[in-house]
């Protein structure tokens, strides 16, 4: 018998005992299974990155009532990444080549075209992260929880958490092969805390546990 043509509870019983990485391909199969499906990929909970595309992609992915009603923990992954010319970037310790190798010395006439095109995404990306508006950020976090009901678990993680964790947090890693540089490795995640103490209020009772991985510094919020 295929796969495909199995019933709905059978193949949510098969995609129960998936990992995370086998369950995407297994939701490929067609579309009947990645539907029926749909309702475990928060299973193990959501992260997003504490940028403007990645809050706006979430509370997209949001809209289907099958992934956000049935997410239990959030975790927004904070990082910050360094603002620099081109000369800068090209000499930067943080920058990585488009194979993700440590190219700390310059880039190789080879891979010219490369650095180009990743530049210029770096310039589009740190435009866009600065002209960021608190306001702003605060009303998207607001409207990502409140499309949240069952939301139990709410966490603030450094982005350095995810550096030797490819599987983890795949966006970031995205993020990473396509402007080549990393962000600052210095674990400060009060930003991210204070965004989440002014969008969630006393508005979410729902939210039993709030939980801090990263360097807080009360005097900054």
């Amino acid at each position: 018998m295929q796969v495909s043509v199995l019933p709905s509870e059978i193949l949510l019983a098969i995609a129960l005992k998936l990992r995370t990485k086998d369950l995407r391909n297994f939701r490929l199969v067609n579309k009947r299974i990645a539907n029926t499906t749909l309702c475990l990929i928060p299973r193990n909970g959501l992260s997003v990155l504490n940028t403007v595309r990645s809050l706006q992609g979430l509370k997209r992915l949001l809209d289907c009532p099958a992934i956000s009603s049935n997410v239990r923990e959030l975790t927004l992954v904070h990082g910050e990444w360094p603002i620099c010319s081109r000369r800068e970037w090209e000499t930067h310790p943080l920058l990585l080549g488009g194979n993700d190798r440590t190219n700390a010395c310059g880039i190789h006439p080879a891979d010219l075209r490369q650095a180009d095109m990743a530049f210029a995404e770096y310039e589009a990306f740190v435009a866009e992260e600065q002209s960021r508006r608190l306001s702003d950020d605060v009303i998207c976090l607001f409207e990502i929880l409140r499309l949240l009901p069952n939301l139990r678990r709410f966490a603030i993680t450094h982005v350095d958490c995810f550096a030797w964790h490819p599987a983890t947090n795949s966006k970031y890693h995205s993020l990473q092969r396509k402007i080549w540089l990393t962000p600052y490795l210095d674990h400060d995640v009060a930003p991210a805390v204070q965004l989440f103490l002014l969008a969630v209020g006393k508005s979410f009772p729902n939210i039993k546990e709030f939980a801090i991985k990263g360097t807080l510094n009360p005097g900054s919020l």
